[in-house]
Order: structure tokens, then sequence, then C-alpha cells
């Protein structure tokens, strides 16, 4: 009578279990890609919903307001002395930065009234930025669009240059159009910024208007695999970058607070080109704002193109 397997038995159970794992273990991965990315997107609704009811509570204006007070999304960081006219407000409170403002690079204490919980701004999908959160700011995870919304820079100094940047539609919800297809909210990783950037029309002066920055070849490679030497050589730049992307995906909130995701290439070619655009990059070089920005906001020559039908950036009214 047998007693045991023999080595070549086991060898052979050994090796299909092997090919087994080999088979499955993608799939497991995908599958749990899969269900953090529907995670992201009922986030991404769940924010699109506050801002609806912002909205509401505000006479159907977009959130763009700046200010600085007591309230804080990171709760860890309320034994950091608040002055209103000092560290914290105007100036950086060391490692802490400008905790108490709020501006588009906090967008999200606009919303929070409405949300009540601060952990829905993080996406599954994305890795918490600590050094940010320690300044109760929310960075790669995903942007409101100041395209539409506009932005201001008033508080301490209503006159300086930047102080007012005006949506081109009047930062009003209800002057979007195709509110199902504007873009909203954006999933935003490695960018380094909170909010998705916007255009003026140069000069730099105290009351501007704000485009959509709607450039394929600006989002080409925050979006798609290849370093800013690549951008530069224009080398790479076709394929989903899963570290910018979720495995190739981007989640979008719209103007109606529905949500979903849709491949990297999908949204480049729902964005105009450069050419399209009709307006010259003047701050930084074409080159910078392709290749190096991070998030900063783009000088513009004129105003773009807006009659492009391109609804996902409110074009084509």
């Amino acid at each position: 009578m047998r007693k045991a397997f023999t080595l070549i038995e086991l060898l052979v159970v050994i090796a299909i279990i092997a090919i087994l794992a080999a088979i499955l273990f993608p799939v497991f991965a995908q599958a749990k890609m899969a269900a953090k990315r529907t995670v992201a997107i009922s986030n991404v609704k769940q924010v699109g919903t506050g801002l609806q009811i912002y909205v509401a509570d505000y006479d159907d204006t977009l959130p763009r307001n700046d200010d600085c007070n007591t309230e804080l999304m990171n709760k860890s960081l309320s034994g950091v002395p608040f002055n209103p006219t000092g560290a914290g407000c105007t100036t950086a409170a060391g490692v802490n930065g400008f905790l108490y403002r709020k501006n588009h690079f906090t967008w999200q204490a606009w919303v929070m009234p409405y949300i009540k919980n601060v952990d829905i701004f993080f996406l599954p999908t994305r890795q918490r930025n600590e050094t940010a959160w320690a300044q109760n700011n929310i960075i790669d995870q995903f942007g409101l669009n100041t395209g539409l919304t506009g932005a201001l820079n008033t508080y301490g100094n209503a006159t300086r240059n930047g102080a007012f940047r005006n949506s081109w539609l009047g930062g009003q919800m209800t002057a979007i159009p195709s509110p199902s297809e504007a873009m909203l909210l954006m999933e935003i990783g490695g960018a380094g910024t909170p909010h998705i950037q916007h255009a003026t029309v140069d000069p730099f002066v105290t009351v501007q208007t704000s485009y959509p920055v709607a450039i394929r070849e600006l989002w080409r490679y925050k979006l798609m695999e290849g370093t800013a030497a690549d951008c530069v050589a224009g080398t790479k730049g076709t394929v989903p970058d899963n570290r910018k992307t979720s495995n190739g995906m981007v989640a979008l909130g719209f103007t109606d607070s529905s949500s979903k995701a849709i491949p990297a290439q999908k949204f480049l070619d729902r964005t105009p080109t450069y050419a399209e655009f009709g307006s010259t990059i003047t701050f930084p070089s074409p080159s910078a704002a392709f290749c190096t920005n991070t998030g900063g906001n783009i000088g513009i020559s004129v105003a773009p193109n807006s009659s492009l039908n391109y609804p996902m950036w409110g074009f084509g009214q």
C-alpha cells in the first residue's frame, strides 16, 4: 500500500498550484482595483452632491471664497495658535503652512459642512500625502475645476494682482452648459495640487477672467507614461501611467453631481489640442507648462476658443 506521494507527484502538484496562482493573482489584483475605483467614484459623487447643496445655499454661486478661520479638516492641528493677521493665515506657520486659510487650495473646507466626513475627500486609489495633511491640505486626490468656479486671493489684500479670478461663465452653476458632461471634479494623482489649475489672460492684474486649462498637450504627460524629458523630446506619452491614473482610468465628477471613471485616452480625446485652444501660453513657457508645471496657473494671450464642442470643459455653448 502506498503511504506517501512520490517526489515527482509533489513537484507536479506544486507546479499546478504555481500556474494557477500566476493566472489568478492578476485577476484578484484587478478585482481589488475595481473595488477601490467603485469607492472612489462614490466619494466623488458624494462631494458632488455636497457642492450642489452648497450652491443652493449660496444663490447658485460655486465655491471660490478666500477666508481664514479656526475650522480645520485635520483636527489634530487644533493646538496650533490661530492668528488671523499672521502665521497660518497671511504667512506660513512653519511646517503647518497656511493651515487656517480657506481658498481654492483648501476648497474641501467649503464643502465639509455638507459632507461631515473628511475621509470622503481621500480616494482609496491614491496614497495620502501626509506632509500636505500636516498643513490642513488634501492634495493628489481629486481637485475642483477652478476654470469653472473661478478663484479668489483676496484675504489680507483685495487689491493684489490676481485677487479676483472670475470664471468666464460667471461662476454660477446654472450657467455651465451640458451639466451632465461638464467636469467639476477630477482625480489628480501625483500633481502635488489640490485643485485643477486655471488659465487667466495676461497681464497679471487685480481682476482677471479665469478659463479651464483645456489643452491636450498639457494633460498628456500628467496621465500617460513619460518623464519631463520625454515630454520635451516628444517620446512616450501614449500609454496610461498607473502611477498617475487608477490603472489607466480617471475618476470624474460632473456639474450635475454624477460621477464615473473614464480611460485616460478618452479624457485626452475630450480635451482640445493646443492649436484648437486658440490662445498662446504666455506664462510659463509652453514647454514648461506642458512638461514641468505641476499645477500652477497658466497665463494666456487671449480668451480661448470656447465655441469648440468640448463639453467636458464647459466649451461649446
